[in-house]
Order: structure tokens, then C-alpha cells, then sequence
């Protein structure tokens, strides 16, 4: 484009800023268009950020003990069930605990899910939107090309062929960009069943994780021990190794209170504190009660009255 032309340009758009010239305007439909893809694309770009910021923050890592990077919920669970391994193999503490390094494999999956769904979705979107932007400056740059042949065919004083022909080819480039601009808004409505579409796998596959992790969760629950209290010594060797001898070990057990009848002596267990002594009492108290009442012969039955009664007998005189 040669400076005369980019000049001509430059004036018919300061003239139009200033109510000298009137700008080709387009119809109301086209308008109405242009104003629904103006939102569309503000709110597609909020969305894009959005979404980025939140699978950034399930996919963030952090470096655990091992200097492996994990995520959080992982690390957590990783601890929980290795500090129940170390009182005891394969410990109801530890398998209970273990529940939220599943949930982080679950995690993992969820990620890649809404980035598969919906975050690709969104991604295409804007760069739909980007296509229709340039077709949208392409067209108001012929626009203003068009509105500038026009303009000196007007103030033409005499017939000029030039200035006729420049002004059809630039109605028919203006016309060209137009029709292109329309499709492509016309193209990004109707990829909206596509993005509503997307948005509902998205939808599924939250529903899905946190229903599993609430499943997992709830298991868990389920399978979680008794409150029954049990007082107990390290003895056997192979525990000695993993645990601190003479301590004592707090176990959690499915089984009824009645049927706990071995006790231990919170005197030979010098980590015994003075609430678990209260603790122990309290419980051997009760397991003597329950022993009493199990061993305790029941009542005699009560007699019978006869069916004749004292009253009932003549008296001798």
C-alpha cells in the first residue's frame, strides 16, 4: 500500500471521528452480532484464566521427604500411612489413613479429565474467536477503502473511470470481508452445542470424582474400628524392632467391650500418663462390673402361692 493511499485512509477515519464523514454502517442484525461476539470473547478469555488458575492448583506438586514431587493430598496420605506402618505392619491405623493417596490418583485423573473437556473446549473457543477478530479488522480497514473511493467519486467533478473502477472493487472487496465476517459469527454461535457439550463432560467428570472421593471417604468410615480401648506391652521381638519397648500401644479393635478381659498394669508402663491411668481404671472398673454381673447366679424364681389359701381353711374350735 502506497503513503498516498494510507493517507486517504487516515483522513476518512479522522473525518468520521469528527462528524465530517459518514461511515458505510452495517445492518442491525450484523450489529446485533458484533455485540454478542464482544461478550462471548470477554467471557471466553475470563473463562480460559479461570479454568487455567484451577487445574494449576489440583495439578500443583510439592517435593515430599523423598524429594519426589507429589501432590498435597498425596503427601498426606503417604505420611498417614507410613506413620501406622511404623507401630505396626499393615495396621488398621494405617490402612484407614491410606484412603487419601487413592483420592490423589483420582485426582490425577480428574486434571487430566477437565483438561481433555473442558479447558481444550474453551481453548478452541478463543481461538475461534481470535480468527473472527482479524476477519473483523480486515473488514473495517476494506471498509474504510471502500468509504474513501467513494468519497472522491462524490467530489469528482467529472466522470472518472479510475475512480469508478476503484470504487466497485472496493464494494466488492468491503462485500467480500463482510460475508466472511457474518459466517464466522454465525460459525462461532453455532459451536455452542459443541461447547455445552463439552462443559457437560466437564460437569460428569467433577460429579464422578468427588463422588468417588465422598465413596472412598465414606468406606472408610465404615471400616473405621470401634471406639474399644485396649492396654497392651510390646513383647514379641519382631515388634521390638519397629517400636519402642516398654510403651504403651493404644489399639483400636472391632471387637465388643465385654469380650476384652486382658488388662495390663499401668504401673509397668512407665510412658503411661496420668490421663491414661484414669483411662485404665475407668475401663477395668467397668470389665469387673461386667464380669461380676456375667458370673453373678440369677434370682430364684418366686414362689408360688397355692391355690388354697390360709383364709380359705376352716378354723378348729
Amino acid at each position: 500500500m502506497n503513503i498516498g493511499k494510507r493517507f486517504d485512509r487516515m483522513k476518512q477515519w479522522t473525518d468520521e471521528r469528527m462528524g465530517k464523514e459518514i461511515k458505510t454502517a452495517a445492518s442491525d442484525e450484523f450489529k446485533a452480532l458484533e455485540l454478542e461476539m464482544q461478550l462471548r470473547h470477554e467471557g471466553m478469555e475470563r473463562l480460559q484464566r479461570s479454568m487455567t488458575t484451577y487445574v494449576k492448583s489440583l495439578s500443583k506438586t510439592k517435593e515430599a521427604e523423598d524429594k519426589e514431587k507429589t501432590l498435597p493430598i498425596a503427601y498426606l496420605g503417604s505420611t498417614m500411612a507410613s506413620h501406622g506402618d511404623d507401630f505396626e505392619p499393615d495396621s488398621e491405623f494405617g490402612q484407614c489413613l491410606s484412603a487419601n493417596e487413592r483420592i490423589a490418583r483420582m485426582q490425577e485423573s480428574y486434571v487430566s479429565n477437565a483438561t481433555n473437556s473442558w479447558l481444550e473446549s474453551v481453548e478452541r473457543s478463543l481461538a475461534q474467536m481470535k480468527e473472527y477478530q482479524t476477519a473483523r479488522k480486515r473488514l473495517e480497514t476494506r471498509r474504510l477503502a471502500y468509504d474513501t473511493s467513494m468519497n472522491k467519486l462524490q467530489r469528482a467533478k467529472k466522470d472518472d473511470f479510475a475512480l469508478e473502477e476503484s470504487a466497485r472493487s472496493q464494494k466488492a472487496k468491503y462485500d467480500e470481508s463482510s460475508d466472511d465476517v457474518q459466517r464466522r459469527m454465525l460459525d462461532i454461535k453455532e459451536a455452542e452445542v459443541d461447547s455445552i457439550n463439552d462443559l457437560s463432560t466437564f460437569l460428569d467428570a467433577e460429579l464422578a470424582y468427588y463422588d468417588r472421593a465422598r465413596e472412598i471417604l465414606m468406606q472408610c468410615k465404615r471400616d473405621w474400628p470401634a471406639m474399644t480401648i485396649l492396654w497392651t506391652m510390646t513383647a514379641t521381638p519382631t515388634s521390638v524392632l519397629l517400636r519402642p519397648p516398654h510403651t504403651v500401644q493404644l489399639l483400636v479393635s472391632r471387637a465388643p467391650l465385654v469380650g476384652l478381659s486382658k488388662t495390663v498394669e499401668p504401673k509397668t508402663c512407665p510412658a503411661a500418663t496420668t490421663f491414661e491411668v484414669c483411662i485404665f481404671h475407668a475401663l477395668s472398673k467397668l470389665f469387673a462390673d461386667l464380669d461380676a454381673r456375667a458370673k453373678k447366679p440369677p434370682p430364684p424364681p418366686p414362689m408360688k402361692r397355692s391355690a388354697l389359701s390360709t383364709s380359705d381353711v376352716p378354723r378348729q374350735y
